[in-house]
């Protein structure tokens, strides 16, 4: 992976590669990442971790689900 992009990326989004692709679902990309040596302890600017993503993700696709059988 590129430094040179990481820096800027962590500044205008707040999120590293590997939290940005897990909060855009891209799984594969973030085992990819994970097997180059991508920190999972690493956090966004506001302090969220990656498990705390997944969490949120988890809730998400529960409450969706939840909701489609109200419909």
């Amino acid at each position: 992976m590129r430094v040179d992009l990481v820096f800027p990326l962590l500044a205008v989004t707040g999120l590293s590669p590997l939290l940005l692709a897990v909060g855009s679902g891209h799984m594969h990309i973030v085992q990819m990442l994970l097997e180059a040596g991508a920190d999972p302890e690493t956090r966004s600017k506001d302090g969220r971790s990656m498990q705390d993503m997944l969490g949120a993700m988890a809730f998400a696709t529960r409450f969706n689900t939840a909701a489609s059988g109200l419909r």
